[in-house]
């Protein structure tokens, strides 16, 4: 169990314990107000004390579940149930206090013992495509000779795989009854003659991915490929790219942003408790319990999905989408309801106003987790497909610009270094005269991917256009982000390609440019062009940083 797994769960069981003291106050509270409703001597009097009635009925009913006290929860929402239409009745009729009495001391008296619903996170933990590297399970290389086993390591290993070697098939197998890899990378033929590729896949029987690479091509080497179990078959010359792809499409461990979900609910004990349960199946989670800070947290945390109570006092989970979907930034952004509302037509009617589903408390962990990830996924996938690079996955030219500009209206509002970079292949004009634009695609893409693999998670990654990449990084100063540039500058020229003239490699250079108040829009653009500018006419395979305009205007006393 990780250090994230053990922190959602003491958060859970921590706020379990809380709740339990604040469900006593509650009941107490609905005890209160019945006495004082059944002592008043007219309906003038009673009318607020059934209105409080109601109000702690709902308020219970939506959160007790929540919490494992289902039998409160299930009492407290037959009395509001009750209590609805005797509130928009003209009275109150012996016989419906009469019942009303039942139910009070039927929520009363409910059995108030909670069950952690902690545990029931952690089967449906898995993962989300998001798992750092530290999480990852190793990659196994089975190769028998050395050199080319190490070769092929030092290939796959800058794009965030950890990687062991082993030299024969009986060495792998032992240490996969250890500890599971990832995945397996191993050649086809060994030194005896036999498919040893193929035996491996064979006795695994499926239980991990294998790739085998070889440089036959025969139908004979492709069929016994077939029937051994074997994932995927790459005939030499392989470029590494190719092998890195199918390690992620087998794993689905390619790197990516979490997964970010804005929680608002009035009662701070089930937001901050649905939220802990969203954190323990890894997703970013920011808690509000006030509707009123809900545009101002939009703006700041920009979250995949808006997860919110349908009833707040003050103002309606309807009404707040409403406003919300009043900004066209925001019209793609799933919002879903969660709210213990079972009514139908009134389900559908909160659907209208702008919300995308709605979920009935108290909801299981693990339903929360899959309802939220699926349309946080979904809505992701298409956001991506409107703003991304076909070629390279990453953000298009347009909207790396955008998230820069966002970028500097945020540290304008809490001053903190970003850095913006500019990345430029050598000498790329050559690489497709001379290797063939399908060889250049693959240097491209392939630098996008070794970014994508090697920043944080919080970097902003775009193709500028052509061969040019454009790179935000928040809250680091020119220092950081040179060594961080530099580091994949000098493990990217190291990556072997192929195309017309056999294998090659590429340089890049690099621009840097920090942000300050003398740079507004794209000025930081421009400064970090200059200090690439100058990378090439120093002799290319290098990173330069720009010239802070402060620091030329003390130079000019």
């Amino acid at each position: 169990m990780n250090s994230t797994m053990i922190s959602a769960l003491n958060d859970l069981s921590d706020l379990v314990t809380e709740y339990r003291v604040m469900l006593g106050e509650l009941l107490d509270d609905v005890a209160n107000h019945w006495k004082r409703f059944e002592n008043s001597a007219t309906a003038h009097e009673a009318t607020p004390h059934l209105d409080a009635l109601t109000h702690l009925a709902h308020r219970i009913a939506g959160s007790a579940g929540s919490f494992g006290f289902e039998l409160v929860s299930d009492a407290a929402l037959r009395l509001e149930r009750q209590l609805r239409p005797m509130i928009e009745g003209p009275g109150h009729s012996d016989a419906g206090k009469a019942e009303l009495a039942g139910l009070i001391i039927a929520l009363l008296e409910a059995p108030q013992t909670a069950h952690d619903h902690a545990d029931a996170i952690l089967p449906s933990q898995g993962h989300s495509g998001t798992l750092t590297a530290s999480a990852r399970k190793p990659l196994f290389i089975v190769d028998p000779h050395c050199e080319r086993a190490l070769q092929t390591a030092s290939q796959i290993a800058p794009f965030g795989y950890e990687t062991r070697l082993f030299h024969t098939v009986e060495e792998a197998l032992l240490a996969v009854s250890e500890a599971l890899p990832c995945a397996i990378v191993t050649e086809l033929e060994f030194p005896s003659g036999l498919l040893d590729g193929t035996k491996l896949a064979s006795r695994l029987a499926g239980t991990i991915p294998v790739i085998i690479m070889s440089e036959r091509t025969d139908f004979a080497a492709r069929l016994a490929v077939a029937r051994s179990g074997c994932t995927a078959y790459l005939p030499k010359p392989i470029e590494t790219l190719d092998v890195v792809n199918w390690i992620d499409e087998l794993t689905g461990l390619k790197p990516g942003p979490d997964l970010r979900v804005l929680v608002l609910d009035d009662d701070r004990l089930v937001a901050e408790h649905h939220g802990a349960i969203l954190r323990a199946a890894g997703m970013k989670v920011e808690v509000l319990a006030e509707p009123t800070a809900l545009l101002q947290a939009l703006d700041h945390f920009a979250p995949d999905l808006v997860l919110m109570d349908m009833y707040m006092p003050g103002c309606t989970g309807i009404e707040m989408a409403r406003i919300v979907r009043q900004n066209r930034q925001y019209l793609g952004m799933p919002i879903v309801f969660l709210s213990v509302e079972s009514d139908l037509s009134r389900q559908f009617a909160a659907l209208s106003p702008g919300a995308d589903d709605f979920l009935t408390k108290p909801i299981r962990p693990e339903h929360l987790v899959q309802s939220v990830r699926a349309r946080a996924v979904r809505a992701r996938n298409l956001r991506q497909v409107m703003e991304t690079d076909s070629l390279t996955g990453l953000l298009n030219h347009a909207h790396i610009k955008n998230r820069l500009w966002f970028e500097q209206s945020r540290v304008e509002r809490t001053p903190s270094p970003l850095a913006f970079a500019l990345v430029d292949l050598d000498h790329f004009k050559q690489v497709n005269d001379r290797q063939g634009h399908l060889a250049g695609d693959q240097v491209i893409r392939s630098l996008a991917r070794l970014l994508s693999s090697r920043l944080r998670r919080t970097d902003i990654v775009g193709r500028y256009g052509g061969e040019e990449f454009a790179i935000v990084l928040p809250d680091t100063d020119l220092t950081e982000a040179r060594a961080v540039l530099d580091d994949i500058r000098s493990t990217f020229k190291r990556i072997r390609h192929h195309g017309n003239d056999g294998e090659f490699h590429v340089t890049l250079s690099c621009g840097l440019a920090l942000f300050d108040a003398t740079m507004p829009g794209d000025g930081q653009i421009l400064a970090a062009d200059e200090a690439l500018y100058r990378a090439k006419a120093l002799g290319r395979d290098r990173v330069e940083t720009a010239v802070q305009k402060s620091a030329l205007d003390e130079s000019a006393f």
